[in-house]
């Protein structure tokens, strides 16, 4: 995000410098380092509560970063962040949602909390230092994805190294010579006063930057803060108090860029998918029409009732679309529609397919293939456990899942939807039982997880003992030896 002009007290914004741990250099040599990449891990069982911190050296800068998600989806997706933003300052709803598509790899710019070196004054500066951090993973061609002042960011990439770029997402973020109001240095008047302010806890910073005053975003905004908070072992370092200076200055030089206004933009050819909510105050939400009017291959998503959060505020949505626009496996479409009603619609049903595969994935994920560390994206830490065969929690879950036989299979049935409820009737078999269970399990899902569960469940009758004389799942009975 853009931050207020003589903002060099981190400290109102909950950080504090303590600095590296002792030990860590400070700078490294030229050549090209990797640390901790902790070979013999899936990338694709982490989640963003899980996934290692790891660094890469070049160029004697220390680069801090955590990289995971599907590598069967194309590119890594590389985040550029908002303004004194670090590792732990992403939403894990996106992160993680994207991640199921794609190779997430987020990291700290130079000089930007865990990671060493100067923050450049310029985003033509970081631009390049992000640059050589690419390069020194060796990554050849990636999409990036850039929040705010990182929107910047990956603008000048874009125009820096159009060979290294496929493809953009600019969320919250604005062109060289935005509109920034009457505030100084290009930032707006409600940005300095909004983190002039005061704010107890001082999450709650984040209500007001991110979300408007309106009581469904504010009821969305609280419930973004648990999963922002939800990383709670090795946690990023704090920014150090020369950080926000330095990108402030870089706000006001890319706010006064001499030039015809906009004229770069038609260089930036990539596909661009622009997203922004309607009552952006820190960034304005004109600066993202802008953005579309003038480059030649971009396309823009504008959320209701949204402020500079609006992709967390609406975070499955925007997983959704980015998803499908970067080209993962998603299948589903939903284009604009003539009539606002058919396209309402249509969102709302797309909506409940996905809550039914995502029910379908973790069960597959935690009953078949035993993954237990890959479930655990799917079940909420705080899971709430109703049945009188399955211990508290998802711990409880998990146990019992470990204590069975590997030959345990689940089968999905029927499975149907009604706001954040899905009931899934499916077949349980080879779990060291004399019969099959048939289960009709309900699920509610809250934030992309599954927070709820009750169950009923039957033994499944052979032919001989049904009355109905139907199969109680499938088109055939079972045979018991």
């Amino acid at each position: 995000m853009v931050g207020p002009t003589g903002l060099s007290d981190a400290n109102r914004l909950g950080y504090t410098h303590r600095g590296f741990p002792e030990g860590t250099p400070h700078a490294i040599p030229q050549r090209v380092s990797c640390i901790n990449n902790n070979e013999g891990h899936t990338m694709s069982t982490y989640t963003a509560r899980t996934v290692p911190t790891q660094f890469v050296g070049a160029n004697g800068i220390r680069f801090a970063y955590r990289r995971w998600g599907s590598k069967q989806g194309g590119l890594p997706l590389v985040f550029h962040q908002h303004f004194t933003g670090n590792l732990d300052n992403w939403d894990p709803g996106v992160l993680d949602g994207l991640a199921k598509e794609c190779e997430v790899l987020i990291f700290n710019n130079a000089g930007v909390a865990s990671s060493t070196g100067e923050v450049p004054t310029t985003f033509a500066g970081m631009a390049k230092n992000a640059e050589v951090f690419i390069d020194a993973l060796g990554l050849k061609k990636v999409d990036l994805l850039g929040f705010s002042i990182g929107g910047m960011v990956a603008q000048q990439m874009a125009l820096d190294r159009p060979e290294l770029v496929r493809k953009l997402v600019l969320v919250g973020t604005a062109p060289r010579n935005h509109d920034a109001g009457n505030g100084q240095g290009h930032i707006t008047p409600e940005t300095a006063a909004i983190f002039g302010a005061t704010y107890n806890p001082p999450e709650n910073l984040w209500l007001q930057v991110f979300f408007t005053d309106s009581e469904q975003s504010q009821a969305a905004g609280r419930t973004f803060l648990k999963r922002y908070l939800s990383r709670t072992e090795n946690r990023d370092a704090p920014i150090s108090d020369k950080v926000a200076p330095a990108q402030i200055a870089a706000i006001t030089d890319w706010g006064t860029a001499s030039g015809e206004r906009f004229a770069y933009l038609k260089h930036i050819k990539q596909p661009t998918l622009v997203v922004s909510g309607s009552h952006d105050v820190i960034v304005y939400t004109v600066n993202s029409l802008y953005l579309v009017q003038n480059m030649p291959n971009a396309k823009l998503i504008l959320y209701p009732d949204a402020n500079h959060g609006s992709w967390y505020q609406h975070h499955e949505d925007f997983v959704f679309e980015t998803n499908r626009f970067l080209g993962g496996s998603c299948e589903t479409d939903y284009r604009c529609q003539h009539s606002s009603g058919r396209r309402i619609k249509t969102m709302s049903q797309t909506k409940q397919e996905r809550k039914k595969a995502l029910v379908l994935e973790a069960f597959d994920t935690l009953f078949n293939k035993r993954d237990y560390v890959a479930a655990e994206r799917y079940w909420s830490p705080t899971y709430i456990q109703h049945s009188a065969h399955i211990g508290p929690g998802r711990e409880g879950l998990f146990n019992l899942i470990k204590s069975m036989p590997p030959t345990l299979k689940y089968e999905p049935g029927v499975i149907v939807t009604d706001g954040d409820l899905v009931i899934v009737h499916g077949r349980f078999s080879g779990f060291g039982a004399p019969v099959n269970w048939i289960a009709a399990d309900i699920l509610r899902i809250e934030d992309g997880v599954l927070v709820e569960h009750w169950d009923v469940i039957q033994d499944e009758a052979t032919q001989e003992q049904s009355k109905s004389g139907r199969p109680m799942f499938g088109d055939s009975f079972p045979v018991y030896r």
